[in-house]
């Protein structure tokens, strides 16, 4: 009698630079990403530049040059996830293969801002290039309006960091949605010469991951993030914003006030201005 084949699950953890607290084993697998980009830095990991890639466009795609290498380079796989080299899912991987099989999609709770979802995505970008983004949706899924209006326009809660874990199916039909939208989008987005909106394509993929799980009706699974290296109490710090934030938006259902996030603060530092 032929045994039967237990399923695999592959979890990429996307990396950039050396850390000793990188998760590796039978589940978990690091992929150095933008390798194209930086030939000289060898983390001793598989590289996002083998096979069909785009390791070259790292620098706006940030951790999707790893997820457009495994979809097109994996073989053999059943259940594939992307977490980051200090972002994890705090979750027990044991629980993958019986939760997808009630759920549609483990990702990360949504974060909930005190303004809509399209409003976190200006404050991430321009306003040009959300305009763009969205105009290119509707050009090539004009079926997507009604979820884009809800998603983005009448909901505060967004997904995060482009993590996610699904079955292998699901994941593919999940890159022939995105990828092609997004190199489109690509052709017609002006370059910016600030670091952090240089990421522009990664951002957007963040935010539309959400809107096609709200799209595909999607029974979603939300587990909590897990920081590596947590010095200064993020998490705690997400917690307590999230429930002041939802009042706010919930009493208001608009911008009270300018915000500068972190990841701008961090684009800043990398340019040299703070």
């Amino acid at each position: 009698m032929e045994e039967k084949k237990q399923p695999r699950v592959k979890i990429l953890v996307a990396c950039h630079k050396a850390d000793p607290n990188i998760r590796q084993d039978d589940i978990y697998m690091p992929i150095q990403v933008g390798k194209a980009l930086h030939p000289e830095l060898d983390l001793g990991f598989q590289c996002d530049n083998t096979g069909d890639n785009i390791s070259e466009k790292n620098g706006s795609y940030c951790e999707l040059t790893a997820l457009y290498w495994a979809w097109k380079n994996l073989k053999d796989v059943d259940y594939i996830g992307l977490c980051h080299y200090r972002r994890y899912f705090k979750y027990d991987l044991r629980n993958i293969i019986n939760d997808l099989s009630k759920y549609d999609v483990i990702t990360l709770s949504y974060r909930n801002n005190p303004f809509s979802a399209s409003m976190d995505l200006s404050h991430l970008l321009t306003q040009e290039d959300v305009a763009i983004a969205i105009n290119r949706l509707l050009m090539t899924h004009p079926n997507y309006k009604q979820s884009l209006i809800q998603y983005l326009y009448r909901n505060n809660k967004v997904s995060q960091c482009n993590m996610f874990i699904m079955k292998w199916k699901d994941f593919d039909d999940y890159c022939k949605f995105i990828f092609p939208l997004l190199a489109d989008m690509e052709k017609i987005l002006k370059p910016h010469s600030y670091t952090r909106l240089k990421r522009n394509i990664g951002y957007i993929a963040e935010n539309f991951q959400g809107l096609y799980f709200h799209y595909k009706n999607y029974k979603i699974k939300y587990v909590e993030k897990e920081e590596v290296n947590d010095k200064n109490g993020s998490i705690i710090r997400d917690k307590i914003r999230t429930i002041r934030n939802n009042f706010v938006f919930n009493l208001m259902n608009k911008a009270s006030d300018i915000q500068i996030y972190d990841s701008v603060k961090v684009g800043l530092k990398a340019d040299k201005i703070l």
